[in-house]
């Protein structure tokens, strides 16, 4: 039921958490505004690790967008 924005960030090598089961979450989020981040190399506590800057602006544009979107 979830209708706000949302950021998914998963690591497909997470062995806690199997990934299929962040992408049906993500599927089935009624939001439009979603963004789902997969991290071929990351496990459930180093995506912001092996994502490094890459992974922080996609964070920081996910919620510069969230500001944006509000202001209009």
């Amino acid at each position: 039921n979830i209708e706000q924005p949302i950021l998914l960030v998963h690591g497909a090598k997470d062995q806690r958490i199997n990934i299929e089961y962040a992408r049906k979450n993500f599927a089935n989020i009624k939001s439009k505004e979603k963004t789902f981040l997969e991290f071929e190399e990351g496990t459930h506590l180093n995506i912001w690790k092996v994502g490094g800057v890459d992974y922080l602006n996609q964070v920081f544009d996910f919620f510069r967008q969230q500001t944006t979107n509000k202001k209009q």
